[in-house]
């Protein structure tokens, strides 16, 4: 019953001007806009079928706003999310940097603590260094002559008597004493003895090497031990220190003169006790009294001489195992 009769108007305002041409509208509202689109204000009725298109027309062109709105948005949205991960990105780096800045200035402040920890630690094991050798000092070094104390030297003697066994080396010992050294304690004093004893060390010194080992035995008694050293050699040794000591002066103040008797005795581990049970206890002791005879023999025959004992002619010690 709609048929013949309007439905609907339609507006066309001022400046409107035509439809796009490229909107798909129907050919009566194409004719309709030709005849009366002049920019006036007008309506007019429309038959309901022309309607019906233009609304649907309508909808769709507002379909395809909307979409293209949303669409529009969606794309701002995404700008903005990229701006904002950029953004993000950057603070990121930043941050990382930052922190990375502070992990460095941290291990710099780390470095440098334990650098000065170390420092300190240093100091403390040269003070305790220190300490060390001067405990060692006193325990095995003579105050005034500064050579090995008895005791000290016995040690040393007995590991190089040990490497000679393993070396098959000869080694000898020098036992020296210095003559008459009472009547110079009895005549000067004993501050000048001192200075005797002081004098006798330091000609030792002079005239052995740097691996021979340098004691005081006791009093006025000295003994020198010659690593790979044989009779000829050893007997060379003691007679310059002898003429040594003879020709030096000891006290400026009073021109003094002493001399000092020297025995020796040399092992050879080849030869001696090879077919006796002996230790190397045994042989330290057994060289230490026949030097000592030889020492004594030396002083009997007139002092200020050297005088050579072998083992096999000295006494022999207790060679028990």
């Amino acid at each position: 019953m709609f048929d013949n009769k309007p439905t609907g108007k339609i507006l066309q305002f001022p400046g409107a001007g035509k439809p796009n041409s490229n909107q798909q509208l129907p050919k009566e509202l194409k004719d309709y806009g030709d005849g009366h689109g002049n920019g006036s204000d007008h309506s007019e009725d429309i038959p309901r079928s022309v309607f019906e298109q233009l609304v649907k027309l309508y909808n769709q062109e507002r379909d395809e706003a909307a979409k293209l709105g949303k669409e529009n948005e969606q794309l701002r949205y995404r700008m903005r999310a990229d701006d904002d991960a950029a953004m993000g990105l950057c603070l990121t780096e930043e941050q990382k940097r930052l922190e990375a800045d502070q992990r460095g200035r941290g291990l710099e402040v780390r470095v440098t603590e334990l650098e000065d920890r170390l420092a300190e630690k240093k100091t403390e094991v040269q003070e305790l260094n220190g300490q060390i050798k001067t405990l060692y000092a006193k325990a095995n070094v003579d105050d005034l002559t500064e050579l090995l104390t008895r005791g000290a030297y016995e040690k040393e003697f007995g590991r190089e008597l040990d490497r000679a066994q393993r070396t098959g080396k000869h080694i000898s010992i020098l036992f020296i004493d210095g003559d008459y050294f009472k009547n110079v304690n009895d005549t000067y004093g004993h501050h000048v003895g001192d200075i005797v004893l002081e004098g006798i060390a330091g000609k030792l010194k002079d005239n052995t090497r740097q691996y021979d080992i340098l004691g005081r035995y006791g009093g006025e008694e000295f003994v020198v031990v010659l690593p790979e050293t044989d009779k000829e050699q050893a007997t060379t040794i003691a007679e310059r220190i002898r003429q040594d000591i003879e020709h030096a002066e000891f006290s400026e103040e009073n021109k003094l003169k002493v001399t000092a008797s020297i025995g020796i005795t040399t092992y050879d581990p080849n030869t001696h006790y090879r077919d006796l049970p002996v230790n190397l206890e045994t042989i330290r002791k057994n060289m230490t009294q026949v030097a000592d005879k030889a020492l004594y023999q030396a002083k009997h025959n007139g002092r200020n001489q050297v005088q050579y004992i072998s083992l096999e002619n000295g006494h022999i010690a207790n060679n028990q195992q």
